[in-house]
């Protein structure tokens, strides 16, 4: 299951619409950016740069609202 890591005010949300327009399986996670919770090692792992949102689909990772748009299209 494609799995989508955002902030509650992040370019995640265009991604959350297509994946309901689509109906796509996926699971949102909220990252808390005012904690730093996007500086932690565990997302570091999805994306060094710290920014979101990303995605991990199966062992494939990326992040850049355009091109996990243009990979989920």
């Amino acid at each position: 299951m494609l799995k989508l890591y955002g902030g509650a005010r992040s370019r995640a949300s265009i991604i959350l619409w297509y994946l309901e327009e689509i109906e796509a399986d996926y699971e949102f996670i909220t990252l808390d950016m005012q904690s730093g919770e996007h500086l932690k090692s565990d997302f570091l792992e999805i994306n060094p740069m710290g920014k979101v949102p990303a995605i991990v689909d199966g062992e494939f990772k990326l992040w850049e609202s355009g091109a996990i748009l243009l990979y989920v299209a």
